[in-house]
């Protein structure tokens, strides 16, 4: 062997042994990428069934449930909040509460949301109508929720249908005046 040929072979060898390396370090990268593929498709199916714990959660809950931003928008419904006031999801996600609620309902609210947009929990009872007009005994909650510590990102309201609550109320009262008077009368004559 001469030596233009032994430098030739040596040359291929140096090639061989380059793609050699290369090959390996491919492997390599391969392995690892199926490795984060593979912790990605669990982290995907963790999270898949997470959302799925949750919107069971969120709209089995018998309470209309809303999910606000800070800037005051809708991020979230349940079936109930949707049902009671007659929109769909898709039609309120994004919008201000006052263009859902419209204004009498949102001025009647607006302190209490400044509060909850300030990081205070709110209770309260009102009577809202629903979508055919008619009034309801609610009571409500307005819970801060925060992404991070020092940032307010919005509210979640928990509402309670309280009108059947309120109306035997009101008839307990009757019957309570009703019986008081029935007494007096009694004494009297």
């Amino acid at each position: 062997m001469n030596m233009e040929e032994s430098y030739k072979e040596s040359q291929l060898h140096r090639r061989i042994y380059s793609v050699q390396q290369r090959v390996a370090e491919l492997e390599g990268d391969l392995h690892e990428q199926k490795r984060n593929l593979e912790e990605l498709y669990i982290a995907q199916e963790a999270l898949q069934e997470s959302e799925t714990k949750y919107r069971l959660l969120f709209d089995s809950n018998p309470l209309l449930i809303a999910w606000i931003d800070s800037f005051g928008r809708y991020q979230a419904i349940n079936s109930k909040y949707s049902a009671f006031f007659g929109i769909k999801p898709k039609e309120v996600i994004g919008r201000y509460i006052w263009e859902v609620l419209g204004k009498t309902v949102y001025d009647s609210l607006k302190d209490r949301i400044g509060k909850a947009m300030h990081g205070t929990m709110v209770e309260y009872e009102e009577s809202i109508p629903d979508k055919n007009g008619e009034f309801h005994h609610l009571h409500g909650r307005m819970v801060p929720y925060h992404v991070s510590k020092d940032v307010q990102d919005g509210f979640v309201v928990f509402v309670e249908y309280i009108t059947e609550r309120k109306t035997a109320e009101a008839e307990q009262k009757k019957l309570q005046d009703l019986l008081i008077q029935s007494h007096k009368m009694e004494a009297v004559g």
